[in-house]
Parts: C-alpha cells; structure tokens; sequence
C-alpha cells in the first residue's frame, strides 16, 4: 500500500488530483500563522506562545521568546526587521526581527488579523466588527467604523488608501480612503470568509467556510462564486500573479484525512488538489514567487521549492521509534540504524530528485536496534532521497552524496 502511495506521489494523476513535492516538518506545537519576507527570512506563530524564524527557507528553525504563553494567530512583516505578532488580545512587536517586545494593542477581546502597508500604517481586527489603524507602527490605534458585530477575520491593503476585510456571515468590506469609510460589497454568499487576498487594486479572491471561493474582477465591489471542489472550510488564500494562487483548509476527515491544498493555474476557472498527504487542517498558505510556498498546519511546516509540483517529499516520520541515517554527507555507504518493536520487513529506496529510483535494499529486520550498510559507491554526486518502508510505516529523508 505504501508503494502506491510513493508512486503516486511521482507520477501525475489522471484524476481530480496532481502530483506535487510539498516537504513535511512535524511540529511540537500547533502552527497558525507565517510570513516570509523572501524564499530565505521567515516566521511562523502558534500555540503556548510559539514564534519561530528561518533564514534557510525553512530547513531549520530559530525559536524566539515573548512575554505570553498563549496562542499566537498572526504574524506581520514589512521587512527582514520590522514586524507584528497578535493573539488573544495580545500584541507584540520587533525592530530587529529576533527580540520581541509587548506593546499595548487596542481594547478588543481578540485581535484575529494584522496588516501594514509600511512601518507605519497598519490595521487590525477582531471578532466584533473592530476595526483599527495605526499610523504610528501600532504604538497608538484609532477605531473604524465598520457599522457591523460580525467576527472579521482577514484584512489586506494595497496601499494607505485601498483596502478590504472580510468576516463571519459572508461580510465583505471595501475601503478607498484608508478606512475612514468602509462600505459592504456586493456578495450573495453566507458563509463565513476566513481569508482575503488581492493581486492588484482590481483582481481579488476570498475563501472560507464550506469550500467558498469568491473572485472579484472591479476592486471588490461585486463578488462571484467560483466553482470549488471541497466542501470543507478554506482558512488562506494567496496568489504570485492573475493566473496561479492556492489555497488551503480543512482535511478531508470524512475519507482518507488528506489535507487540502488547492491550485489554480487559470484565475481559479478550475481549482485541483494537490497530493499532500495527512498534515491534519492547514491553517495559513503563503508563497513569495511562483515556486517558493510556505504552509502550516496543526501538526506540521510544509515547503515547496517548485510550486508544489512533481517530486516527492521529505522528512516525514510516521511510527518508527527511532530511525538514523548517516553519516550525511557520505561517499561510499550509508549506515540506516531502526529501532522497531516488532520482526518485519523493510524495503529500502534510494532515489534521484527526478524521482528514479537507483537502489533498492529488502530484508527483515528484528525488534530494537537493528543498522543496515548500504552501499552507494555506484551514485554519482548529488541529492537523493532515502526512503525506508515497512508494511504501516514509512519515512524520508534527504541525503548528499558527495564523491
């Protein structure tokens, strides 16, 4: 069975769903929020006060402090220094992009999303119809008036004057003055909208609840439903440009767990799955060019380096108690160390990053410590991936060869 599921990761499928290489990291705590100024400098926020930065695209993590153990739902960055980090009616704020400092935020209950247009001016809202702006990088915040109680949950400006918020209810509101007014937009749906994101000051995409997808092609002033294939809520949308965007949500619990990732290639005329596989719900999708995507998930940090297509992932561990891989680097063999509870079969995979497999090792393998020698004189310098398999197991990682 995992067989079919590795090759179906390689291949592209001929039904609703296509390949795609979207590389895993389990996460201690839940994930809820990111920001990447670049394919490198990132952030990611979550549970128990979670803040963590990246400046290798995600490979390897940073953990930074501050002054709260409760979650974290929103991250903002203008540049590599200057950002914003909100939760539970609990704002802080850094000047260096490591060093986080507590800052006092507007009297809302919950603070659900943040946006500047520099270091300056920004906006923040919350579950009563609050909206607030600063023009003062969030040491002051002035109310709006957005003349509704619904729960606003995404907010997203073009610039100081053009912007738009989004909420419970199917609530869609426009501003051009930099929020002195805010006017609701035409828009039939009811669903709650958890996710709003704009291309241009013309083109724009809302998501949310019950697999909503809206577009709008006049500013915002009037919303279209587009055709979506989930029915599960949708939490992020993003786009690179007027053609290719994604958006993420709730995995399929009715069927296989699949979490979902959405991609359109054609301005959301026609909305596919990419393959994941079980990362439990996506909360927030985020992509800095054409190629380079961030998303996390209740349980993991998932990257892609090729827009999410074609290739197979790495890094997922499911079940082994132990397992090593080494040395990495390595010139003529491998060392694969496991720790199983059980006698059981494991297969072995050496593949190529286009995804040929160039070695294979089967044999059984004992409970507790076992270490396999694998040789590899015959690779060729370069990047592999070592797959390693049993019957309900399966793990990844990538491996240099380096002759």
């Amino acid at each position: 069975m995992k067989k079919l599921i590795f090759i179906s990761i390689l291949i592209l499928s001929l039904n609703n769903y296509s390949s795609a290489q979207w590389i895993a990291q389990p996460s201690s705590t839940y994930l809820f929020s990111l920001f990447f100024i670049d394919q490198n400098v990132g952030w990611v926020v979550g549970n128990s006060g979670t803040i963590r930065k990246t400046i290798n695209g995600g490979i390897s993590w940073i953990n930074k402090t501050c002054n709260t153990t409760s979650g974290l739902n929103g991250v903002f960055f203008t540049d590599i220094n200057t950002g914003w980090v909100i939760g539970y009616n609990k704002l802080f704020k850094t000047t260096d992009g490591n060093t986080w400092t507590s800052i006092i935020g507007p009297p809302t209950e919950w603070y659900t999303d943040i946006f500047f247009v520099d270091s300056n001016v920004g906006w923040l809202v919350g579950i009563d119809g609050d909206i607030y702006k600063t023009t003062n990088g969030g040491l002051v915040w002035s109310p709006q008036i957005s003349n509704s109680s619904n729960k606003l949950w995404s907010v997203f400006f073009k610039n100081n004057s053009v912007g738009w918020v989004a909420g419970g209810g199917g609530l869609i509101l426009r501003t051009i003055d930099g929020g002195l007014n805010w006017m609701p937009c035409n828009n039939d749906n009811t669903n709650s909208l958890n996710s709003i994101f704009f291309i241009n000051a013309t083109n724009g995409y809302a998501v949310g609840d019950e697999g909503t997808i809206l577009f709008s092609n006049d500013g915002g002033i009037n919303w279209i439903a587009q055709t979506s294939p989930t029915s599960g809520w949708l939490s992020s949308v993003c786009f690179t440009d007027l053609l290719n965007g994604w958006a993420v949500g709730e995995a399929n619990w009715q069927t296989d767990e699949t979490s979902t990732i959405l991609k359109t290639t054609d301005g959301g005329q026609n909305w596919i799955f990419q393959s994941v596989g079980q990362y439990d719900d996506l909360n927030a999708v985020q992509f800095v060019n054409s190629n380079y995507g961030f998303i996390v998930s209740d349980t993991h940090f998932l990257r892609t380096i090729n827009g999410g297509m074609t290739g197979i992932s790495e890094e997922t561990v499911t079940d082994f108690s132990d397992i090593q891989v080494y040395p990495n680097p390595t010139t003529i063999s491998l060392n694969i160390k496991v720790n199983t509870h059980q006698k059981e079969k494991i297969n072995i995979s050496v593949i190529d990053l286009l995804g040929i497999n160039k070695k294979t090792n089967e044999q059984y393998i004992t409970p507790h410590d076992n270490v396999i020698k694998l040789d590899i004189t015959d690779l060729s310098s370069g990047f592999y991936i070592i797959k390693i398999e049993t019957q309900t197991q399966a793990y990844s990682k990538k491996i240099w060869v380096d002759k």
